[in-house]
């Protein structure tokens, strides 16, 4: 068997570890542990032999970690063929160890080398946390990823309002105990995010906390404010947009915006402060057109889903900026051509039973693309122009109803013919819409986002 860390896991891991492990130490600093406590922290490794995970817990055992082995249940498909499957964990507790980054960063340095030796490749660590810094009936504390603090106040009182004077507490969120949101005006200054407020509070008054930089809406509030009067307002994201006039977020500090079921967006023209908007994500938007999109010069990210009037997406190429795409149930979108003015897209992920796109020769148009889903109705299928792609490293496509697609060896010779080196196959030839997914070998295996991946919103 050949071995299961590759040089490319092996710089995958090294990458992966240096990216995550100051993400880790900024949650846990939240969580109020400080560079000179100590910490016994979980680990993970990976293999796909039982011989190979016992002889790395038995080094772990002799440093005198709790090492376990285990069976992961990792579904064997497709990537069997040409990718070993980790079947194999290797997962523990260590010794405490300092919560200094410099030591953490040697020490996740370490075991990436480590594993290799017994051919496992380590996964990353994990540090256990309370469940929360603070917790009484009228409040809640708690860390959260990004290294921010977190405070739920379900009633205003002594101890809330203590809780919200001595931290550094970033995000608020506020139950319908307050009554509204008067009483956290005296800590105006300091409130940089409000969430989930109770739905039973008014956001009338919103310019009474000026310093706030994020807003989540779980669900509607009472009464929506003008969101134009933050002038720091980064993000804003709502999961019931349904009665928000989207003039109130005409804001020119806005970078993230995501609405969902926004009934009054009916025109993208009137949101012509959006110069500086990075990611904009709407959800059951009565958009019939793009038109106004031109306008967000700055907009990285664009993903729309269950937008049912839409029928014309030609201002697409207008936002030529556009990294991540992601279109899904956009069932009066007949015709997908103008993706193909995006020339710097890097993922897309479009989804659509009835829309088409001519050929797969689109994606020349892409020289920077690493990730395509593209599930179309495909009019011609030119392998040769996905052989010629530069930096594609996974590509899944569909064809037309009753496409015979070629056979897996076949298809191999036609994507190889320009040099590039294909790492796996997966053909579905009796699907209603024949489909194949095809990965390359890339430069973007051996980074950190190739473990990550690249979430998708609206599709899982």
């Amino acid at each position: 068997m050949e071995s299961f860390v590759t040089e490319e896991r092996l710089e995958r891991s090294l990458a992966r570890a240096a990216w995550k492990t100051p993400q880790q130490l900024r949650s846990l600093r939240a969580w109020r542990i400080r560079p000179i406590d100590e910490r016994a922290l979980k680990f993970f490794f990976h293999t796909n032999t039982q011989a190979k995970a016992d002889a790395l817990a038995a080094v772990l055992k002799a440093r005198g970690y709790q090492p376990q082995v285990r069976k992961t249940g990792a579904f064997v498909d497709w990537t069997a063929t040409w990718l070993e499957v980790a079947s194999w964990a290797v997962s523990g507790l260590t010794a405490p160890l300092p919560m200094a980054e410099d030591t953490l960063l040697a020490w996740t340095q370490e075991m990436c080398r480590l594993g290799p030796q017994h051919d496992c490749e380590f996964e990353g660590w994990f540090c256990e946390t309370p469940d929360f810094l603070e917790k009484s009936d009228d409040h809640w504390l708690q860390g959260r990823p990004d290294g921010t603090l977190d405070l739920d106040i379900y009633r205003w009182s002594a101890a809330s309002e203590a809780a919200l004077a001595e931290n550094d507490v970033y995000w608020v969120s506020p139950g319908s105990g307050l009554g509204s949101l008067e009483p956290l005006q005296r800590y105006a200054d300091k409130i940089r995010g409000l969430r989930s407020p109770s739905e039973a509070l008014s956001l009338d008054n919103i310019d009474q906390l000026p310093a706030l930089e994020q807003i989540y809406l779980h669900k509607a509030p009472q009464a929506h404010g003008d969101y134009r009067k933050l002038p720091k307002l980064r993000g804003f994201r709502s999961l019931d947009a349904e009665k928000l006039d989207p003039r109130s977020l005409n804001n020119p500090s806005l970078r993230s915006v995501e609405l969902r079921r926004p009934r009054k967006l009916k025109t993208l023209k009137a949101l012509d402060s959006w110069q500086g908007l990075e990611t904009l994500v709407l959800s059951g938007a009565p958009l019939a057109s793009l038109e106004g999109l031109a306008q967000f010069r700055a907009l990285k990210e664009l993903r729309l889903a269950h937008c049912l009037s839409l029928t014309d997406i030609g201002e697409l190429p207008q936002a030529s900026g556009v990294e991540r795409l992601e279109m899904f149930k956009l069932p009066k979108v007949q015709s997908f051509e103008p993706i193909a003015g995006l020339n710097r897209l890097r993922w897309t992920f479009i989804h659509s039973r009835d829309g088409s796109l001519a050929s797969y020769e689109t994606f020349k148009h892409w020289p920077e693309l690493q990730n395509a889903g593209v599930l179309l109705q495909m009019g011609r299928v030119d392998f040769d122009a996905l052989a010629r792609h530069p930096s594609a490293a996974e590509l899944m496509l569909y064809t037309q109803k009753g496409f015979a697609l070629p056979g897996e060896d076949e298809l191999r010779r036609v994507l190889q013919a320009h040099g590039r080196q294909v790492r796996s196959v997966f053909l579905r030839p009796k699907d209603e819409s024949p489909s194949l997914h095809v990965t390359f070998e890339s430069p973007y295996w051996r980074s950190p986002a190739a473990h990550e991946g690249h979430g998708r919103l609206f599709v899982e």
